[in-house]
């Protein structure tokens, strides 16, 4: 394995120009990052998804979140994943953004799981699918220190993350919001939880 890795040309897309929920909507912003680079792959466009054309991929994402049928979704799987997911906002919940993805995509081959990884397990499945992915930091700038931003690549010994991040520039205590692509951040400082993994919306190929 490398020690660096990027990926190119992921789309960036920042929320604040969301119709929907701009300042919260970090999650459904950084899963339309990584979804437009697989369809980019497939050479496919939002359209061939389901996403009208005048909509942003990132506003139909979270429309989907919020919609009548994924509430019935959570209510069903509430056993499963636990009574906790009726307290949030459907569009910050990383399992409800995991079904979104997979009922877009899974019939062009690719599948999302939430899951904690390791700082090496990470590297490894960025390398090894040479997809972009969700991963969740913890941001002093912002009201409530959460915040999601799409991983597009990292250096394994620096123990850095290069970051889409849909709200601007962390180092920059989001001072603009269109500046956000292509950012390095510690992974150590402002990715890892509690037990030392970090929380990703990992990207798959099937099969």
């Amino acid at each position: 394995m490398g020690d660096e890795f990027v990926l190119k040309s992921v789309p960036y897309y920042a929320q604040i120009d969301n119709k929907l929920f701009a300042r919260s909507a970090c999650y459904p912003t950084s899963v339309a990052m990584a979804m437009q680079y697989c369809l980019n792959i497939e050479e496919l466009t939002k359209e061939d998804i389901g996403c009208d054309r005048g909509v942003q991929l990132e506003d139909h994402l979270t429309a989907m979140t919020e919609s009548k049928a994924v509430r019935e979704w959570i209510k069903r799987n509430v056993s499963k994943y636990g009574a906790w997911m009726l307290k949030y906002k459907p569009r910050t919940i990383a399992y409800v953004e995991e079904h979104v993805f997979n009922i877009l995509m899974e019939s062009l081959g690719y599948q999302a799981k939430f899951k904690l990884l390791s700082w090496g397990g990470f590297c490894n499945l960025m390398e090894d699918e040479e997809l972009a992915m969700p991963v969740r930091g913890y941001f002093p700038a912002l009201l409530g220190g959460g915040h999601i931003c799409c991983a597009v690549g990292f250096s394994r010994k620096k123990r850095e993350i290069i970051v889409n991040d849909p709200f601007g520039n962390a180092k920059e205590k989001y001072t603009t919001h269109k500046l956000g692509a292509y950012l390095t951040y510690p992974v150590d400082k402002w990715f890892m939880d509690r037990s030392r993994k970090i929380w990703v919306t990992t990207i798959n190929r099937k099969g």
